[in-house]
Parts: C-alpha cells; sequence; structure tokens
C-alpha cells in the first residue's frame, strides 16, 4: 500500500522541467505546483469532522450545542488515532454580515478556548465555516458575499498566528452555485487572496461546487497560490448512506436495509420489501448498478486523477453513512472501503462525524464520558480503545437529527 507520507497524497512536489522555447529564450527555473509540506499532508491522513464542541457558540436554532469538548474528548480523539479534525464552526453563529470585519468575538473566545485544547492534545484542526442549509445567501446576495470575504480576511489574521504545521483554513463547507461554477471559482479566487494575505504561512483548503461533489471539483482550475489543498465530499450511493432520513432528497428517507455490497439475490429481496413504489423502482436501480469496494474506488479515482493531472493534492474532506436505517455489517463495509480506497489512492480523509449518526456517534455515556460506534472504529483502522467500545456495546446512539450532509 502507498502511504500518505510516502506519496503525499500522490504528488510528487518536484516541479515538471520546463524547456526552453526555442534557442534564443533561456531555461526558467520551474516553480512547484503545490508548496503544501508533506508534514501538513500527513496531519491530515486521518481526520473528523466534530459539531458538539461548545454550549455557548454558534446558532441553537441550526445545531444541537448540547456538548462542551472537554479534554478527555480530546485526549478519546487522539487515542483513537486521529491525527487531526475538521472544526464545525456555525457561519451565522460568527459571521454577522452587519459587521462583516469583527467576527463574533463570543463565538471567537470559544473558537481559540476549543482550539487550544485540540492542539495541546497533538491535533491538527480543519476550521470549517459551516453554513446552514437554508443559508445560500454566498451565492444570491453580492452584499453578503462582499462581507463573506471580509470576514475570512479578518478571521485569518486572528488565526495567523496558530501554528500553521497543524491549523488549516478551509473556505467554506460545501458551495452549490447550480449551473455557475464561473461565479464560485472567481469568488473562491478572491477569498484565498484575502486569506493568504493576513495568514501568510497558512495552508489553505479550497472546494468545487455541487455541494463539494466530485463533479464539482472537476469543474474547477487550481489557483496559482501552490499551498492549498482541493476538498470533496463523498456520499455515494445516496439511496444508501441516506436511507431512512426523512430530510433527504426522496425516496432515500423511505428506504431500510438497503445491502452494501450489491449482491443480486439479497439486493432484490430487499427490494421486493420496499413498500413505497419509489423506494422500490430506487432499490432496482441500486442493485443494477452493482455498488462494492471497485466501484467506491472508481469514483474516487476521478478526484485522485484531477489532483494528479494538475499537481496538486486532493482530501477526501467528507463521507459517511447514517446509522437509521442501514444494516451494521453493509454501513461498516461501505464505510471501510471508502476509507481504503482513499488511502490506496493516497488521499487523506475526514469521516463526517465524530459526533453524529452519519460516523462514530459519539455519546455521553452513564459516566458522563464519550462513547463511539465501535463498528465505525474498526471499518476506519483505528486502534480500539477497550473503555469507550465496551461501553458502547451496550448503548445505541442517540437519534439526534443533525442536518443532512448534502444540505449543511
Amino acid at each position: 500500500m502507498r502511504t500518505i507520507a510516502g506519496r503525499a497524497f500522490g504528488l510528487s512536489l518536484v516541479a515538471a522541467t520546463l524547456a526552453a522555447a526555442a534557442c534564443a529564450h533561456p531555461v526558467v527555473t520551474p516553480q512547484p505546483l503545490s508548496t503544501v509540506p508533506a508534514a501538513r499532508l500527513a496531519r491530515l491522513a486521518r481526520s473528523a469532522s466534530v459539531t458538539r464542541w461548545s454550549t455557548v457558540a454558534g446558532d441553537p436554532a441550526l445545531w444541537v450545542q448540547d456538548h462542551d469538548l472537554s479534554d478527555a474528548d480530546a485526549a478519546l480523539i487522539r487515542r483513537l488515532g486521529f491525527s487531526s479534525v475538521r472544526l464545525v464552526v456555525p457561519l451565522a453563529g460568527i459571521f454577522h454580515p452587519s459587521a462583516p470585519d469583527r467576527p463574533d468575538p463570543i463565538t471567537l473566545a470559544e473558537l481559540d478556548r476549543v482550539l487550544d485544547r485540540l492542539l495541546a492534545h497533538d491535533l491538527g484542526v480543519i476550521i470549517d465555516p459551516h453554513p446552514s442549509a437554508t443559508n445560500r445567501r454566498i451565492e444570491t446576495d453580492s452584499a453578503y458575499a462582499e462581507g463573506f470575504v471580509r470576514f475570512w480576511g479578518a478571521l485569518a489574521g486572528h488565526l495567523s498566528h496558530r501554528d500553521p504545521e497543524r491549523v488549516f483554513l478551509e473556505v467554506i463547507n460545501e458551495p452549490v452555485f447550480a449551473g455557475r461554477a464561473s461565479q464560485w471559482a472567481a469568488l473562491q479566487e478572491r477569498l484565498l487572496i484575502v486569506m493568504r494575505e493576513a495568514a501568510p504561512a497558512h495552508t489553505l483548503i479550497a472546494a468545487g461546487t455541487g455541494w463539494s461533489s466530485i463533479e464539482g471539483l472537476l469543474r474547477i482550475t487550481p489557483v496559482a497560490d501552490g499551498n492549498v489543498i482541493y476538498t470533496f465530499h463523498f456520499y455515494e450511493p445516496f439511496v444508501f448512506t441516506h436511507q431512512g432520513e426523512g430530510w433527504a432528497q426522496p425516496p432515500a428517507g423511505k428506504l431500510r436495509g438497503v445491502p452494501y455490497p450489491v449482491d443480486s439475490a439479497g439486493c432484490g429481496a430487499v427490494s421486493a420489501e420496499q413498500r413505497d413504489s419509489s423506494a422500490a423502482r430506487a432499490m432496482r436501480q441500486y442493485c443494477a448498478q452493482g455498488w462494492n469496494a471497485a466501484a467506491v474506488e472508481r469514483r474516487l479515482a476521478k478526484a485522485e486523477e484531477w489532483g494528479r493531472k494538475h499537481q496538486v493534492p486532493v482530501l477526501l474532506g467528507e463521507f459517511g453513512a447514517s446509522s437509521k436505517a442501514a444494516p451494521l455489517e453493509a454501513r461498516a463495509a461501505w464505510i471501510r472501503d471508502v476509507r481504503m480506497a482513499a488511502e490506496r489512492l493516497g488521499m487523506g480523509w475526514a469521516i463526517w462525524s465524530f459526533d453524529d449518526r452519519f460516523g462514530l456517534g459519539a455519546r455521553p455515556g452513564p459516566d458522563g464520558n464519550l462513547v463511539v460506534d465501535p463498528s465505525v472504529v474498526r471499518a476506519l483502522g483505528l486502534r480500539p480503545d477497550s473503555a469507550a467500545l465496551s461501553r458502547a456495546q451496550h448503548s445505541s446512539p442517540r437519534d439526534h437529527d443533525l442536518r443532512s450532509p448534502a444540505q449543511r
């Protein structure tokens, strides 16, 4: 297996030799397209999004903020084998369009407190400004977009004193910009320039359109800044990863027991069990697609090929599957196959998330300490923590209804 550190996400940071155009022109010393240090890429090899980190920060109308991330929680994340976290910062809680140059002081203080805690446990941290499902003003309101550019200048300046080897700045979670990829490309380039001016040493993380889909990644062109990582999210096939989720795009919410990998006999039986006609039709289509480990890797390879073509690093910034209606073994198999495919392709990954049912489902146990889903820990190839896992064996994750990864 090709390791993350060895391949540096499959990229050589040695630039290709540029030939002189005709003898009259001198040879130009090439500059590498990517200047992201290999150690930073390795830091992002195994990450988890964290949403439940403060009872103060964020917008209570959008997030279930009922748990402060404790020192013991941070220690558990590190002990399990994660090298970094993707800290989800509700955008409505930190960015106020009426005062774009001043990130919310209460949320900022909480962010600093949690950053101190995570860094003390030698975890890398991706700062992820996360708009709500309904807040797409950045696409439709030019004044809001201008304010967001100013906001990132202020926030990046505040974070510029943090260790650039361990703190990463992500532009925004899941831009959509349906049919307007060029509009997002222009805005993202401006954002990256402002972020770079304010935080010259830090690695930035950019994304494509379409909810940071693979197709959205393929539609963008890397910027001139070499210290940028490009992220994409993966929740395919949607009817499997979102089965049973009532808020999900129909008919995924009506499906139950969708198998993985696809087995023709078993898949057909599940199709026949679906009571809703649209769900049954979706199941038949899913069965015909033949999803398995090879199919997953072929899809992820599209992103890896794009990165190799442009000689820039690519990060699988989100993936996960709901535990609400999926068979336990099937869900674990899908998570394992995605994780292993990303690793074989030389890409770091981040599970969504540490603390909801699409990932490890971390929640307080009877003694107040967090417990996690042991099947996901094993699927991610992490180091089992005997105390946390033994408690988790006797309880199921709370059914808190966080928003869709495709709607966040």
